[in-house]
């Protein structure tokens, strides 16, 4: 089969990777002496080294949930960075989706990251470093993930970086008292400052394994794509992230019904949440536990938990800490793919299904929206539909070359030789653009980005450049949640 074509614009990137099977090997060199102890890996049949499981932030558990993440107490000995790590807390994924890749484990316990390293990496090489952020709407979502792997882009030079981060209520639960005991009158945002830790470690450790600390690129699908302009906007990260490349998600969007909430509105939705558990102080939702924790979160009129402006990691909403110009500014790539999701729009069959939807998604604006994508008859409405549920935000991977990872189980995909040597192309834009933040490569040349003449790359049957819809684009900016697509890998 032929993948969905791909479509990007010409200032961001997005990632994948092949499911290793780990070979049971010492790495000639191991242990490495980071900065809580010594750490040994494992060496998979291509000759990558891997480090899974490693520990950038101590266990956010018991009287540390809903805080900060802490330092990694040092050890004695060697860890065994030998298998992935349980995901934090969340729910176990249908077996039919496509990002289903066997059982995990599921623990609060769960700061860890997975590391890959190029087979000839040595200790201070300064290699380029890509890492991943996942996706999953802030409420799931897992490093482990087989189509996340990062062995086939550490075979072709660089350190790359999978990680976990607390999601749903452990992740996102603002409250009031949580706001006074931190000394900062701040709350929620535990998943994105989870992110700055590993980021921090990244920082102090990555040398050791061959990586830059001054070079590392930061990227992300759906919320992690989210996540990238959300550490883009915060101050923690400076320097800390030198370019970013973001798929089908962005914090940066304008009109109530798409911004991030502020921290009073989050504090209103804890304090919602604590009278749901029943608990009197936060010592007793402290006690709960976690499955007690996540069932409230799923229960019906639970509060949404989201990132807030907390005035600390986010010091304003991001767009408009980007019009103000105070964002992290580095490099950046931003892309969607054309048929990774749907919505009604696209569902629709008829003319009437088509203009009811837009009513439903759009309100006082829908008359805005038929003008800039109208149908006239019910055979225009199947293009005319995935066209704007394409152009209102989605992506996929082919960046990772993991597209093995889908048949694991079962024969989802038959991929063509032409698929392959796209994804390898892609992999080779990707990892130019990690080390010079110039996406060039011989295959493939980008054009530069250009505010007067928006354009953007098509990856499909062929490779071309075309002219982006800005004015459609525009639109979904201005309204975000209402076109928000569901995604099919959820």
């Amino acid at each position: 089969m032929k993948t969905g074509t791909l479509m990007l614009a010409c200032v961001l990137l997005a990632v994948s990777a092949v499911h290793g099977q780990i070979v049971e090997t010492p790495i000639p060199g191991d242990p490495v002496a980071i900065d809580t102890g010594l750490i040994s890996g494992k060496v998979l049949s291509s000759g990558v080294r891997v480090y899974l499981g490693v520990p950038f932030a101590d266990p956010p558990v018991r009287e540390f949930r809903w805080r900060d993440p802490q330092p990694v107490k040092p050890w004695k000995g060697i860890y065994h960075a030998d298998r992935k790590p349980s995901m934090c807390m969340q729910q176990m994924r249908a077996h039919d989706l496509n990002h289903y890749f066997g059982e995990e484990s599921a623990s609060e316990d769960c700061l860890y990251l997975n590391l890959w390293a190029p087979p000839a990496a040595r200790p201070g090489e300064r290699r380029p470093v890509l890492v991943f952020i996942y996706g999953g709407a802030f409420v799931q979502g897992t490093a482990n993930m087989a189509n996340y792997s990062g062995e086939n882009l550490a075979r072709k030079g660089v350190v790359y970086v999978a990680m976990n981060y607390r999601v749903g209520a452990f992740g996102f639960l603002a409250h009031p008292d949580l706001s006074a005991e931190n000394g900062r009158k701040t709350s929620g945002n535990w998943g994105l400052l989870d992110q700055v830790a590993a980021l921090q470690w990244i920082h102090r450790n990555i040398a050791k394994f061959g990586g830059d600390p001054e070079n590392v690129t930061i990227m992300g699908q759906s919320a992690g794509s989210a996540s990238v302009s959300y550490l883009q906007s915060s101050p923690l990260a400076k320097g800390l992230i030198h370019r970013v490349f973001g798929m089908s998600a962005s914090a940066i969007v304008n009109g109530a019904a798409g911004r991030t909430a502020t921290l009073a509105e989050a504090e209103r939705g804890g304090v919602q949440f604590q009278e749901a558990l029943k608990a009197k102080s936060l010592t007793d939702m402290r006690q709960l536990p976690a499955d007690v924790i996540y069932a409230a979160q799923r229960a019906p009129g639970a509060p949404r938990f989201q990132p807030d402006v907390d005035n600390y990691l986010l010091p304003a909403m991001p767009n408009q800490i980007f019009a103000a110009g105070q964002q992290n500014d580095v490099p950046a790539m931003l892309g969607y793919m054309r048929d990774e999701s749907t919505n009604a729009l696209r569902t629709a069959k008829t003319v009437d299904d088509y203009k009811a939807a837009a009513r439903r998604l759009f309100g006082d604006a829908a008359d805005a929206y038929l003008a800039l994508y109208p149908v006239a008859t019910d055979a225009d409405v199947a293009t005319t539909g995935a066209t704007a549920a394409r152009e209102a935000g989605i992506e996929s991977t082919m960046w990772f070359q993991t597209q093995d990872a889908y048949n694991i189980f079962r024969m989802t995909r038959r991929w063509t030789p032409y698929d392959r040597d796209l994804s390898d192309k892609l992999s080779d834009t990707l990892i130019a653009f990690a080390k010079t933040g110039n996406p060039n490569t011989p295959a493939i040349a980008w054009p530069r980005y250009d505010p007067a003449n928006e354009q953007m790359i098509e990856f499909g049957d062929s490779i071309r450049v075309r002219r982006m819809n800005t004015v459609g684009l525009d639109f979904f900016a201005a309204h975000p949640a209402a076109a928000l697509p569901a995604s099919r890998d959820r």
